[in-house]
């Protein structure tokens, strides 16, 4: 079973922070994260998606004792692999960036990534991701061996 880092949505309900969620065996979300720069953004960018928000199990900012550097260092995202309960592995995390540097934090991580990035952004910087997609609304999770997202 993957971890996934930054989605921008789950179950049809867009939001715009970086998530982290892991799907049970009925391809539902069990367990959140959520990873954002600073602390001072938290309350910014979570605003308008307090529902959503309730369904995390933790959140790792950029301004957290564990995280000395940031992207293209993977500090954050080991930082929110290791809160998970049990052993997860950074191979069996998936992570979702929009950004160049966010997908180098990734990889430097050992762990997957799927870039979603802005359309203006170059096609050379698509360089080091696994999987490029045009939205979310494309991803599909069988491809990465996870179960279908519910309707």
């Amino acid at each position: 079973m993957y971890q996934l880092m930054k989605p921008v949505s789950c179950r049809g309900t867009s939001f715009d922070p970086s998530s982290s969620w892991q799907w049970n065996t009925n391809g539902c979300c069990n367990r959140v994260c959520l990873y954002i720069s600073h602390k001072r953004h938290f309350a910014l960018k979570t605003q308008n998606h307090q529902e959503m928000f309730s369904l995390m199990h933790h959140v790792v900012m950029g301004d957290d004792p564990e995280v000395k550097a940031g992207k293209p260092s993977p500090d954050i995202f080991l930082a929110a692999m290791r809160r998970f309960e049990g052993n997860v592995e950074p191979s069996k995390c998936l992570v979702f960036e929009d950004a160049p540097s966010g997908v180098a934090a990734a990889k430097n991580a050992g762990m997957s990534a799927v870039m979603v990035p802005d359309p203006r952004l170059d096609v050379s910087y698509h360089n080091g991701a696994d999987q490029v997609l045009s939205s979310l609304l494309d991803f599909n999770p069988s491809e990465w061996g996870l179960p279908p997202f519910k309707e």
